[in-house]
């Protein structure tokens, strides 16, 4: 694990008034009053788990979605109280540990059900997941979902909290696939022996782009932290504002010859004279080797990263000379000019959601 380097100029600063107003304008535009669960896995989404997981509780989410237990357990820790569901497959053995932290679980089979037999717990909250068609986990056949439900109802131990699916192509155009997830998951689902309390299936582009889903909770994502869940694909249907920076500052400046080659590989050679600065951030910090080539902003001017980025510093050249200690933002609002994460993106040939979750524990997390 990183840990925070707070002796160099190189940070994250997250703007938490952001996802609240975000969390406030969803909750505005829902029709159907549903309950929000935050999701806030992988260090939400590199903006900090506690931090956000509050501000999200402060804005009026029902609750919380993680990855991991190991994810709900330090939101716990942190005197979280609020329901905390797990997406992913918990190992059965740390089902008593779920329920003494009124943690929820997913059941992803029938057979996990059947591995929890000889452990001891009381009270445990489950959600069964269906997989409509994502191909990732989850229960394909009613059969098997009638089965899985059976043993709920016999098994005092459980709590049937909830059932839900996921959407692999919500963030897309063509809505086909979805509508067939969609239909799949309500035919496997209907008419079920158990009553559960959440039936949900909306993660963030479904909550922007299909309003028809009629289920009671959704899994608010991305879009809380202010980026587009399609990335260009699809238009936002109404304003969501980015809360995520990634700054820096100079610290080392020079002025080089033409012909000078700068960096691993002399990938760079200078055409003419130049001033160059080296701005420590690296691949090390999440910040990808590819992005070579790619403009930062320094007092408002877009300035290329020339060379390779190296582990723990990177060069660019700059439109003249810079003293150490002048800020350059690699993601964000500097001067007149904003770098965003989706132009990152775009460059780097991924999504948005990477970008953000490739930045490392190493850039101290400042928050405003």
């Amino acid at each position: 694990m990183d840990f925070p380097s707070i002796h160099r100029p190189s940070y994250v600063e997250i703007n938490l008034n952001n996802i609240k107003k975000n969390i406030k304008n969803i909750q505005h535009h829902l029709k159907n009053n549903e309950d929000i669960f935050a999701v806030v896995k992988a260090d939400a989404y590199s903006h900090g788990l506690v931090e956000v997981s509050r501000a999200a509780i402060e804005s009026g989410v029902t609750g919380l979605c993680v990855a991991t237990l190991d994810e709900a357990l330090t939101l716990r820790e942190a005197s979280i109280i609020e329901p905390i569901l797990v997406l992913g497959v918990t190992d059965a053995k740390y089902a008593p540990l779920a329920a003494q932290q009124n943690i929820s679980l997913t059941v992803a089979s029938k057979g996990w059900l059947a591995f929890t037999q000889n452990e001891n717990f009381d009270g445990l909250k489950v959600h069964i997941k269906i997989d409509s068609g994502m191909g990732r986990i989850g229960i394909t056949k009613r059969e098997e979902l009638l089965e899985a439900c059976d043993i709920l109802k016999k098994d005092s131990r459980f709590i049937s909290e909830g059932i839900f699916t996921h959407f692999a192509t919500a963030d897309e155009p063509d809505d086909t696939y979805f509508q067939y997830q969609l239909d799949t998951f309500k035919k496997i689902t209907k008419d079920l022996p158990i009553n559960f309390k959440y039936k949900h299936v909306a993660n963030s582009a479904t909550t922007l782009w299909r309003d028809d889903s009629g289920f009671n909770m959704i899994r608010l994502g991305i879009a809380m932290y202010g980026l587009n869940p399609s990335g260009t694909a699809i238009d936002l249907p109404y304003e969501i504002k980015p809360a995520f920076s990634l700054q820096s500052e100079i610290v080392f400046v020079k002025k080089v010859k033409p012909k000078t080659k700068i960096g691993y590989g002399a990938t760079y050679e200078a055409p003419e004279e130049e001033w160059i600065a080296t701005v420590p951030i690296g691949y090390a910090d999440g910040w990808l080797r590819r992005m070579q080539g790619f403009e930062v902003l320094v007092d408002g001017n877009r300035c290329p990263i020339v060379g390779r980025v190296c582990m723990d510093q990177l060069m660019i050249k700059l439109p003249g000379p810079y003293v150490p200690g002048t800020k350059v933002t690699l993601l964000g609002q500097n001067g007149d000019d904003e770098v965003s994460i989706q132009e990152a993106a775009d460059y780097a040939d991924t999504i948005n959601y990477e970008i953000i979750c490739s930045l490392s524990s190493r850039l101290p997390r400042i928050y405003k």
